[in-house]
């Protein structure tokens, strides 16, 4: 089972409003600069993982979780 909450980061700075895990994705509010530039389609948003000590999957992999979103401009 995923997080119930990771946090957000753009540019290298935390945004202070968690991704909360609802039914099967995350979910977030942006703060107003950012919204717009994520429905005019010019964010990236892109988990960082973490791995969890002494748990594997079938066949020996490490189990992954989301740490938190980074997002990044489309453009630069």
């Amino acid at each position: 089972m995923p997080p119930s909450r990771i946090y957000l980061y753009y540019k290298g700075r935390p945004i202070y409003r968690p991704a909360t895990f609802e039914s099967d994705r995350y979910s977030f509010a942006l703060p107003k600069n950012l919204e717009e530039k994520m429905i005019a389609g010019e964010l990236f948003a892109d988990f960082n993982f973490a791995v969890l000590p002494n748990s594997f999957v079938a066949g020996g992999r490490p189990v992954r979780v989301p740490e938190s979103i980074t997002l990044s401009d489309r453009y630069e």
